[in-house]
C-alpha cells in the first residue's frame, strides 16, 4: 500500500478494539455493581424470610407443647421444652435461645465452633421481631425473636451472615453481564468498523479489498495475499500470470468508457472461471491489467494447463460483441529463488516485462520470463540510466536515409534517423532504446536534440551553397499537447535561417493521441507552413477512417505492406498488389503524396512505379547514411530544390 496511506484495515480495527474495550469495561463494571447491589438486597430479604419462617414454625410447635403442660410449674415446662429442642433438627444456626419471664433461658448451640457469649447477645436490647445486630470483632448476626403465643416464653434464633449465605448464596451476575455486553460490543465493533472503513475508503485513505468494477481483489490486496502464500511456501512452486488486452485504449476511445468497463467485467469473469479449479488468487490492477497466482507442481504441467485454459478462453471470447485479443506475461517462482527475488513485486515485474516483449502485430499471445529476458532487462536498465549522460556527451547522432522520387530516380528527400554510439554496447539501433525512452518520457528530449542536429546540418549546407533536400523528422507519440509542442518547436526552429519547405514532420498513426489531438496538431503545423506526413500508415487500428479526418499531406506506408506480400523471387502477390494499388489510387484522389518504406527488391520498385507511387525509401536504393555519406549520395542523385 502507498506510504501516504496512514490507515489500514488492521490499524483501524486495532484502534476500535482498544477504544471500545475501554468503554465496554466501564459499562461492565458499572452494570455489574448495580446488579450485584440489587442481588445482595434481594438475597438478604429472602434469607430473612427463611429465618423468620423457621422461627414462626418453631414458636407454633413449642406453643402446642406448652398448652399440654400448662398446669405444670414453669420450671417443669421449661425443662420439657429444653428436651424437645434437643431432640429437634433445627438446621444450621449459631444459637437458639429459649427464655422465660423469670430470665431463665436455655441456649441450644447448633454451631459447635461458635465463640459468641450470652452477654454479647444482649437479648434485653432486642425489641423488634427481626433485626441485624453487630458484635465487635465477630461480625453481623440476624436475630429472629418470637413470643410463644399466650405464654411467657420467648425464642431467639441467631444466624451469622456466613450461615445465611450458605442457606441462600448471593448470585454474582457480573459474568452474565460481561457475556451480554461482549456480544453487544462485537456487534457495535463490526458496525462502527464498517462505517469507518466505508468513510476511509470514500476518502481514499485506505485501499479497498475488492475492486468495485470487477469484484476481484485490488492489486494491493492481491499482492498482500500473494506475499503470504510465497512466505508460507518458501520451497513451493508458483506461476504468476499478468494479462491485459491488446489496444485497450483504442477500444476505450472508439467504443466509449461504458463499453470498455463492461468488457473488463466480462474478461474478469472469464479469467475467474478459467482459474477457479486451480485455487488461484486473482486481482485487478490499473485499467485492463489482471494478475493471477497459482501453486504448481512443475513448469511443464503448469504450461500444459495454461495452454488448455487459453484455448477454452479464446473460444469463449470470440463471440463477444467487441472483438478483443488478450496477451499474457508469465513468470515462475521455483522455491529455491534467492531471498531478494522472492517477492510478488519481483514476479509481477518479470511477468510484465515478458508481456511487453510481445509485439502488437504478432500472433503470439504469451511470453515467458527467462534468462534471455533478464539480460534484456539489464540492458534496458543500463540504457535508461545512461540516457542523460549520453545526450550530454554527444553519443546520439543522426543518419539520413534517402527518399527516391520514382518518376525521376532522383533523391527527393530524406528521413532523419537517430542512432546511439554507446562506449559499452556499440552502435545501437532505435529499436533498442526508443521504446524505453517512450516509456520514461526521455524521448521528448531526444526528439528536440535530433531536430537541432538536422537544423544545423541543413543550415550548414545552405551556408556553404551545397545541395540539400527536404528532411523529415519524427515526432514521437509522447507529444500529446499540440500547442506546447508547436511553441517549443518554433522556438528552436527560429534560431536558424531555414526555409520551412525543407522540413517535414512525421507523426505516427499509432499514437497515444486521439484523432482530435492529431488533427489539432496537423492544423497548427500547417499554419506554421510545414508539411506533415503520417508515418507507418496502415499499421494502426483505424487507417482508412483517419484518411478523411486528419489533413496530412503525405501518407508513408508501413514496410509490412511489402514484406508480407513479397515472395522469394522479390515479386508481389497479385491479390496484395491489387490492394496496394487501391490504396495508392485512394490516396491520390484525396490529394495525398505517397511514400512506401521497406523497398528492397527491384520487383517492388517496379510495381510501385507502375501504380504511380510518388516516392520510395529502402535498402534497394540506400541504407541510412552518415552526414558525409548522405552528402556524397546527394551530390550524385539529388533533384534541384526551390528554396522558399
Amino acid at each position: 500500500m502507498n506510504k501516504k496511506v496512514f490507515f489500514t484495515s488492521f490499524t483501524a480495527k486495532l484502534l476500535l478494539f482498544f477504544l471500545i474495550t475501554i468503554v465496554m469495561s466501564s459499562l461492565v463494571a458499572i452494570t455489574a455493581t448495580i446488579s450485584n447491589k440489587r442481588n445482595v438486597t434481594q438475597t438478604k430479604l429472602n434469607q430473612q424470610k427463611v429465618c423468620t419462617h423457621m422461627a414462626t414454625g418453631l414458636a407454633s410447635t413449642l406453643n402446642a407443647e406448652i398448652i399440654l403442660h400448662q398446669d405444670q410449674p414453669d420450671t417443669t415446662t421449661f425443662e420439657h421444652l429444653n428436651y424437645i429442642l434437643r431432640e429437634m433438627n433445627l438446621g444450621p444456626m449459631e444459637y437458639l435461645i429459649l427464655a422465660d419471664k423469670n430470665g431463665n433461658k436455655y441456649v441450644h448451640k447448633n454451631n459447635e465452633n461458635t465463640t459468641i457469649s450470652d452477654a454479647e447477645l444482649k437479648l434485653e436490647e432486642i425489641n423488634k421481631a427481626d433485626e441485624y445486630i453487630t458484635i465487635p470483632g465477630k461480625g453481623s448476626f440476624f436475630v429472629c425473636k418470637r413470643q410463644i403465643s399466650k405464654t411467657d416464653f420467648f425464642i431467639y434464633l441467631v444466624y451469622s451472615q456466613k450461615i445465611l449465605d450458605t442457606l441462600l448464596p448471593i448470585k454474582n451476575s457480573s459474568i452474565i453481564y460481561i457475556i451480554l455486553i461482549t456480544i453487544a460490543f462485537i456487534i457495535i465493533l463490526l458496525t462502527i468498523e464498517n462505517l469507518i472503513m466505508n468513510l476511509l475508503q470514500k476518502n481514499q485513505l485506505i485501499a479497498s479489498v475488492y475492486d468495485p468494477l470487477t469484484n476481484l481483489w485490488t492489486r494491493q490486496k492481491f499482492e498482500a495475499e500473494a506475499e503470504k502464500q510465497l512466505k508460507r511456501n518458501k520451497q513451493g512452486k508458483f506461476i504468476l500470470i499478468e494479462t491485459d488486452i491488446r489496444g485497450f485504449k483504442f477500444i476505450n476511445q472508439n467504443y466509449g468508457e461504458q463499453a470498455a468497463d463492461k468488457l473488463l467485467q466480462y474478461y474478469a469473469k472469464k479469467i475467474n472461471e478459467r482459474t477457479q479449479n486451480y485455487k488461484a488468487i486473482v486481482g485487478h490492477g490499473f485499467a485492463d491489467h489482471f494478475y493471477m497466482l497459482l501453486k504448481i507442481s512443475s513448469v511443464h504441467t503448469a504450461m500444459i494447463a495454461f495452454k488448455d485454459q487459453l484455448a477454452f478462453l479464446n473460444q469463449e471470447i470470440k463471440d463477444y460483441e467487441i472483438p478483443f485479443f488478450p496477451k499474457f506475461g508469465i513468470a515462475f517462482f521455483m522455491g529455491k529463488t534467492r531471498e531478494k527475488e522472492a517477492s510478488i513485486q519481483n514476479l509481477i515485474g518479470q511477468a510484465s516485462f515478458a508481456k511487453s516483449t510481445i509485439k502488437d502485430a504478432a500472433l503470439t499471445q504469451y511470453s515467458i520470463y527467462n534468462s534471455k529476458l533478464l539480460k534484456r532487462i539489464n540492458e534496458e536498465r543500463y540504457i535508461e540510466s545512461h540516457s542523460e549522460s549520453a545526450l550530454e556527451n554527444g553519443e546520439f547522432f543522426v543518419m539520413y536515409q534517402p527518399k527516391i522520387t520514382l518518376n525521376s530516380e532522383k533523391t527527393g528527400g530524406a528521413e532523419a534517423l537517430v542512432r546511439w554510439n554507446n562506449p559499452e554496447m556499440g552502435i545501437m539501433s532505435p529499436d533498442q532504446f526508443i521504446p524505453i525512452f517512450e516509456k520514461n518520457g526521455f524521448i521528448k528530449k531526444l526528439d528536440f536534440y535530433v531536430y537541432e542536429q538536422v537544423f544545423k546540418f541543413i543550415q550548414k549546407q545552405l551556408d556553404e551553397g551545397k545541395n540539400i533536400v527536404p528532411i523529415s523528422v519524427n515526432m514521437s507519440r509522447n507529444h500529446d499537447k499540440p500547442e506546447k509542442f508547436i511553441h517549443d518547436f518554433m522556438t528552436l526552429f527560429n534560431k536558424y535561417s531555414i526555409p520551412k519547405n525543407l522540413i517535414e514532420i512525421e507523426i505516427l498513426e499509432r499514437s497515444v493521441m486521439n484523432n482530435n489531438t492529431l488533427r489539432e496538431l496537423t492544423d497548427l503545423l500547417h499554419k506554421e507552413g510545414f508539411t506533415v506526413a503520417m508515418d507507418d500508415f496502415g499499421s494502426g487500428e483505424s487507417s482508412l477512417n483517419m484518411l478523411t479526418q486528419i489533413p496530412v499531406d503525405v501518407l508513408k506506408f508501413d514496410r509490412t505492406f511489402l514484406s508480407a506480400s513479397t515472395n522469394e523471387t522479390g515479386m508481389l502477390d497479385p491479390s496484395s498488389a491489387d490492394f496496394i494499388k487501391i490504396l495508392v489510387d485512394l490516396s491520390r484522389n484525396l490529394k495525398k503524396h505517397t511514400i512506401f518504406e521497406g523497398v528492397e527488391t527491384q520487383g517492388q520498385r517496379d510495381f510501385l512505379k507502375s501504380i504511380n507511387c510518388d516516392q520510395v525509401q529502402g535498402f534497394f536504393y540506400s541504407k541510412p547514411l552518415t552526414e558525409d555519406g548522405f552528402i556524397d549520395f546527394l551530390n550524385s542523385t539529388s533533384m534541384p530544390q526551390k528554396i522558399q
